[in-house]
């Protein structure tokens, strides 16, 4: 038989010509194609449903949680927000941070719970437990196996490193940023899979994204500034063009002045010449070897806190569980630097073999990581300096680590994906779950056991003014004005920056009392101090200016 030239050989995927031709040509390749990324998408749907073991298990070890309370800078937020209303309050900088979504959020709490800590903490241990779902998601949809997945979200939601950021109200603008961090790269990284250009809708969306991002705390302004290089290495090459990256550009200025803007017009007392001054200093050359190595303890101590639990997981005073507990943390850092360099090297590896848009992506985690630890070390190494602090103190402070070590995940699970280790039976998977629900235990008791430096106990102090200011204006006779002599407030604690604009009893009574008549009796604070004085006077309309005067008449 002779074949006929337009039937013979092989068509495009191997399909025999005359198949190839009957099916449609071009056509049916397009339509087998569509066919097989919907069935991928399919496949990676049905994975997600796995995704619900990691934020159960972040929910049980973390739920420890809800028995906190108000401590430390909480009433310095507090104070405000009664003192200044929402404007005023959403606009002002604190500790370094832009933080105009975290205001907003903390002022609309405030509007809703009053003083009742409990549904803050409430609110914090939800998002908590929907970021570890949103890691699982974009490691299960766009980075690895669904194995890998669990695990590695299973370890980030556990890891008692979270701690400290969900028990701390003032801390929550880093969970809140993580969110907004991981939808994200959901978002970007189905654009890559989709291999087009984005739309400007969804650049669109991209820029709104790193706005609210940026606007949350220090670490998503960190990685949301410099978005311009590593936002497009998540693309493939052909879906960069000038318009995305004008755009990025254009965030990357427009943020920086408007953080500066913030701090100079907006700060209450010294706290803006003071973070600005800060922030010079960490940008000098001379400091970066300061920085480099403060980031360097940081990233080994949360590497090796990441994938080994609560085995190495420390406070100030000491290994909290583990063979290991006992060791000094000075050892514990310099055991964790052989992960690190282990870890370097297999990333070295990795993106020395990786090709094509798996290098890209390799590329872009890497970037995060650096950004968003790279940030805190050029912050906080110059102010544990300052306050001739030893490093290995800062290295170690859990809240540190939130928003990085996501970026840390999705590096190890791209990593393990390039290197081909796990796979997706159903039978490894159960093996994994199984021991993951094991070590919850642990885990939870890890967490429960940890000791931070602001953990005062700040609402019993709180109470205490508050009970004695209560007990001084009901002996003062009905009709005739109270005046009360201004103490500090000891539940501030030890590690609350110099500067800030808290007028001691006097904020107690701005926060706990919602007028400045109480039962009759107008309520004075007598304040030696008269730059504290020249402070609330610069916002006359305050109830602190009224608050506050030099002298009984």
């Amino acid at each position: 038989m002779v074949r006929s030239p337009l039937t013979s050989g092989n068509g495009p995927f191997g399909t025999p010509r005359g198949e190839w031709l009957l099916s449609g040509g071009r056509n049916g390749a397009v339509s087998r194609a569509r066919g097989a990324a919907t069935l991928q998408q399919a496949n990676s749907e049905r994975s997600e449903f796995w995704g619900v073991l990691p934020a159960l298990l972040a929910g049980f070890v973390h739920w420890g949680v809800l028995g906190g309370d108000f401590r430390s800078d909480d009433f310095v937020h507090l104070f405000r927000i009664e003192n200044f209303g929402f404007v005023d309050f959403v606009l002002q900088s604190y500790g370094g941070h832009l933080l105009l979504v975290r205001n907003a959020v903390f002022f609309l709490e405030h509007w809703l719970f009053g003083l009742d800590a409990f549904p803050y903490l409430v609110v914090a241990l939800a998002t908590h437990v929907l970021n570890t779902f949103l890691l699982f998601r974009v490691l299960v949809r766009h980075v690895c196996g669904a194995v890998v997945a669990v695990v590695l979200a299973s370890l980030w939601g556990m890891s008692p490193l979270s701690q400290e950021a969900l028990s701390w109200l003032s801390v929550y603008g880093q969970v809140l940023a993580s969110t907004f961090l991981l939808l994200l790269l959901d978002r970007v990284l189905s654009c890559r899979s989709g291999g087009g250009r984005p739309s400007g809708t969804q650049v669109f969306g991209w820029l709104v994204l790193l706005f609210l991002l940026a606007a949350s705390f220090g670490t998503g302004l960190a990685v949301a500034v410099p978005a311009v290089v590593w936002l497009p290495l998540l693309l493939p090459a052909r879906g960069v063009d000038r318009r995305l990256v004008l755009s990025l550009l254009g965030l990357a200025v427009a943020l920086p002045l408007l953080y500066v803007s913030l701090h100079l017009f907006t700060a209450p007392m010294s706290e803006a010449s003071g973070s600005l001054r800060l922030q010079r200093s960490a940008l000098d050359p001379d400091n970066w070897s300061l920085a480099i190595s403060f980031a360097a303890g940081m990233v080994r101590f949360g590497l090796a806190s990441l994938m080994l639990g609560p085995l190495v997981v420390a406070d100030v005073t000491g290994v909290v569980t583990g063979p290991f507990q006992g060791t000094s943390v000075r050892e514990v850092l310099s055991l964790s630097r052989g992960v690190l360099w282990v870890g370097l090297c297999v990333l070295g590896v990795g993106l020395a073999t990786a090709r094509g848009e798996a290098r890209r992506r390799l590329l872009a985690f890497t970037c995060l990581a650096l950004f968003s630890y790279g940030v805190v070390a050029l912050g906080r190494g110059v102010l544990y300096q300052a306050l001739d602090r030893p490093l290995w103190v800062g290295q170690i402070v859990p809240r540190y680590q939130y928003l990085p070590s996501i970026a840390v995940a999705l590096l190890i699970g791209g990593l393990l994906a390039r290197f081909r280790v796990g796979t997706d039976s159903l039978r490894v998977l159960g093996v994994a779950c199984v021991a993951l629900v094991v070590l919850a235990g642990p885990y939870a008791t890890a967490s429960r056991d940890l000791e931070f430096p602001n953990r005062q106990d700040g609402r019993a102090a709180f109470d205490r003014v508050r009970a004695q200011l209560a007990e001084r204006i009901e002996r003062s006779p009905r009709g005739e004005a109270v005046y009360i002599p201004n103490q500090e407030f000891s539940g501030l604690g030890r590690w609350l920056a110099k500067g800030d604009f808290f007028p001691g009893w006097a904020g107690i009574f701005v926060i706990a009392f919602p007028a400045d008549v109480v039962d009759g009796r107008p309520v004075f604070f007598i304040e030696g101090d008269p730059e504290t004085r020249a402070m609330a006077a610069r916002w006359p309309r305050t109830r602190i200016a009224r608050l506050l005067v030099e002298s009984r008449p």
